[in-house]
């Protein structure tokens, strides 16, 4: 993984090949990112840095998108409502495509859309929602940190 595709505040994997596990079970946990460093990534609550190369993306899956208030469609497709906008992520092939889009009472004819490339890890997730919104995406439910 690279510095140039997280920010502050994601939450990325580490491989099971990482020294920094501190006790933790690092296959289903994720770590948020405090600092970016020249070399290794600072998690907040932990004091060893990470090597970016260590770094795995936490795979989307409908339960986490959940997590952070995405809602399934009649379609099968999960979304989250941003007002007066809204995200779409269509599933397929093992990727989600994200579609972002005004209300969604509007008329198709009316209707503006942006298609995306695809997605597979929360920090793109974390990163697309922040460039439409300028907000962090919230989590809406618990979820298991080790830390």
């Amino acid at each position: 993984m690279e510095a140039k595709n997280l920010r502050i505040g994601n939450l990325v994997g580490i491989k099971k090949t990482a020294l920094h596990a501190d006790g933790c079970n690092t296959e289903n946990t994720y770590f948020e990112i405090e600092e970016l460093k020249k070399d290794v990534v600072q998690f907040k609550g932990f004091h060893a840095g990470e090597y970016y190369k260590d770094l795995k993306g936490v795979k989307l899956n409908d339960g986490l998108l959940s997590l952070y208030g995405f809602k399934r469609d009649g379609l099968g497709n999960m979304w989250i409502d941003l007002m007066a906008h809204w995200l779409s992520l269509r599933y397929a092939d093992g990727f989600y495509y994200p579609l972002y889009a005004q209300d969604p009472e509007m008329s198709h004819e009316d209707e503006q859309r942006v298609f995306m490339n695809r997605i597979e890890s929360l920090h793109e997730l974390q990163n697309l929602f922040f460039a439409i919104t300028g907000q962090e995406l919230e989590l809406r439910h618990e979820r298991s940190t080790c830390g």
